[in-house]
């Protein structure tokens, strides 16, 4: 009988122990949930306040100097370089593809040549609705126009607050814009004289980040360039004409 109790008794401390032991064992597994959780919260939050920081900083601008050699500034600086050749023909090869190109996102093309108006003239292109039909034509369509500046001439200061009177040819290329086939060997051309004035303003992400805007717009296209070349002789503009494209008249 006294050993049915003592057997007895080693079970129930047995038992006890290993109830012990689990209960510190869940004791232990629950300190290292609620420790993980806590650090999982930090990495969670501290990435957020990082993912935020970066997206609130200003994006950087890829503007040219003097030589014409890039530099990058963020957008709230602002650089009251002036402006030169290099810039402007750039800005102008831009500005011309998408304002008088086409493509199958001329909304957005037109969208952003636009945004380097000056606000008064934005206001003027707008109240005329002057392309309406321009995007309800070819929005969406496989053609993609490609510029070319053959020739243009500046006249006017570079600095900031100057307006520069430019006046220039150039030769559009219309092709398809997804080409499933071999790659266009005669694709369409058209012609275009052109005519515009340039306010010269600081280089900033609120103004301009050519430091370039549109005061005025004017342009002649034709299909075929001796149509050009006509206009050019008649009115007196013959010194936009490459040696090259004067034809017989030297």
């Amino acid at each position: 009988m006294s050993s049915v109790r003592q057997q007895k008794s080693a079970d129930d401390l047995f038992t006890l122990i290993g109830y012990r032991d689990v209960k510190q064992m869940q004791t232990r597994v629950s300190r290292f949930a609620w420790a993980m959780v806590i650090v999982s919260a930090i990495v969670t939050l501290f990435s957020l306040v990082v993912t935020f920081a970066a997206i609130s900083k200003p994006t950087p601008v890829i503007a040219f100097d003097a030589d014409g050699k890039r530099m990058v500034f963020s957008g709230k600086d602002t650089l009251s370089t002036s402006a030169n050749k290099v810039r402007i023909e750039r800005f102008i090869k831009e500005f011309v593809n998408k304002y008088e190109g086409v493509s199958p996102h001329v909304d957005k093309d037109l969208a952003d040549a636009y945004n380097a108006l000056t606000p008064r003239f934005r206001q003027i292109v707008l109240d005329k609705g002057t392309h309406k039909e321009k995007i309800s034509r070819w929005k969406n369509r496989n053609i993609q126009s490609s510029f070319r500046l053959i020739n243009y001439r500046l006249k006017g200061a570079f600095d900031v607050g100057s307006t520069i009177a430019v006046e220039g040819i150039g030769e559009f290329s219309l092709a398809p814009a997804v080409n499933f086939d071999d790659a266009v060997e005669n694709p369409e051309k058209e012609y275009i004289y052109f005519t515009a004035l340039l306010l010269i303003t600081p280089i900033s992400l609120e103004i301009s980040p050519d430091g370039l805007l549109v005061d005025f717009w004017a342009a002649r296209s034709s299909s075929d360039f001796r149509q050009l070349r006509a206009y050019l002789l008649e009115n007196k503009k013959e010194y936009l004409l490459p040696e090259d494209k004067k034809g017989g008249y030297q």
